[in-house]
């Protein structure tokens, strides 16, 4: 018999108001079976656990009104995304008692849960499981052994699908995801465990060289400077300089001389006067370059940004993370003029020229600088 008359979708209440017009509710056990013709037959689609296509489906209804068991078989094909092979069941005893839909799993539509076991077959390469494919466990080819693949995939959603590679003997856990309809854009990322830690590169923080050239060390005062002071120059003031003596040789009531030394601290070893210009980071020859990720090229159409990168090829928007908040960045141009000098880098535009960093301005004041070869003229 045609259930519905056409191939239109159905709710769960007009399924059952047709039943109740059929007079299935008048027998303790009624049954159909839909025509085998998709056009004469409805598409129930608010099951929650799939579509019930009732063309060549057998309907079996048992219980009253009031109290109602519904199975419903589906053939081998369908149309209407209806779910094949599937035995669906409705209990209604009321409003009060959680009515519902549920899909029975057989050997045609197995539960996709990971204790079945392995789900497929082997697969060729870590990168096969597809984002749209079934949710399970999957083995994968990788260079010399296999590898474990968890997919879920609920196919709804910006993330519908995730993936993990688990290796063996605690080699390694990665995982990447999917977006919208596109799949997975980006490689696989790895886990940070006890037995696999990052290096200093990996979370952006110091290598032991890098500290030792940024951290004072020690202090001590440098070596003595004497000036007459009794009928010469005397001393002027000396930035980073202490008085440490003077000298009265005759004792009368003028001092003969004086004397001074330098503040001293160590950086990786090397002793500095204090007061002197100190370069803590340069960056030279920053230039335009293409984008060198996808995820850079992606930025790019998007947003247009340019990429710009120091000679030895690092990426100046990761470097200029960095600078410290309070210092100044000088910038300056290829015949070393100083171009600008700010404590804001995002005020700076380092692109045909570099960029270096210096703790303060009172260390440069009355100095002028030539930064390309580190020196100092006054």
């Amino acid at each position: 018999m045609d259930i519905g008359g056409d191939s239109q979708v159905w709710t769960t209440a007009q399924f059952i108001s047709w039943l109740e017009s059929q007079g299935a509710f008048n027998h303790p056990y009624w049954m159909c079976k839909g025509s085998w013709a998709y056009a004469n037959n409805k598409v129930i689609t608010d099951t929650g656990c799939g579509n019930i296509c009732l063309a060549g489906a057998v309907v079996e209804v048992i219980g009253t009104r009031g109290a109602m068991t519904i199975r419903v078989t589906t053939p081998s094909m369908s149309s209407g995304g209806g779910i094949t092979n599937a035995q669906f069941t409705y209990i209604n005893h009321g409003d009060a008692y959680a009515p519902g839909w549920r899909r029975d799993y057989n050997t045609k539509n197995q539960q996709p849960a990971f204790a079945l076991g392995q789900t497929g077959s082997r697969v060729a390469n870590d990168k096969a499981v597809g984002w749209n494919w079934n949710s399970g466990v999957y083995d994968a080819d990788i260079s010399g052994a296999s590898t474990l693949i968890l997919h879920f995939n609920m196919n709804a959603g910006s993330c519908p699908a995730v993936q993990f590679r688990v290796n063996y003997k605690n080699g390694g856990i990665f995982y990447r995801s999917a977006r919208d309809g596109y799949g997975f854009e980006a490689d696989w990322s790895e886990f940070y465990t006890t037995t696999r830690k990052p290096s200093a590169g990996d979370v952006g923080a110091y290598t032991q060289a890098e500290c030792n050239s940024r951290f004072i060390t020690g202090i001590r005062l440098g070596g003595l400077s004497s000036v007459q002071t009794w009928n010469g120059p005397g001393w002027s003031d000396r930035s980073g300089y202490v008085v440490t003596g003077s000298v009265n040789g005759n004792r009368d009531e003028l001092i003969d001389t004086t004397q001074a030394r330098p503040i001293q601290y160590c950086i990786n070893g090397t002793w500095y006067n204090a007061g002197e210009y100190l370069i803590m980071m340069h960056l030279k020859n920053i230039t335009a370059g293409n984008p060198k990720t996808k995820e850079q090229y992606q930025l790019t159409k998007q947003f247009n940004i340019k990429w710009l990168y120091t000679e030895d090829g690092k990426n100046w928007y990761e470097e200029q993370k960095n600078f410290q908040p309070d210092t100044l960045k000088m910038v300056y141009d290829h015949n070393d003029v100083i171009i600008c000098i700010e404590k804001d880098v995002s005020a700076i535009n380092p692109e045909g020229a570099s960029v270096v960093e210096v703790p303060d301005i009172q260390q440069i004041a009355g100095l002028i600088f030539r930064v390309n070869g580190c020196s100092k003229m006054a």
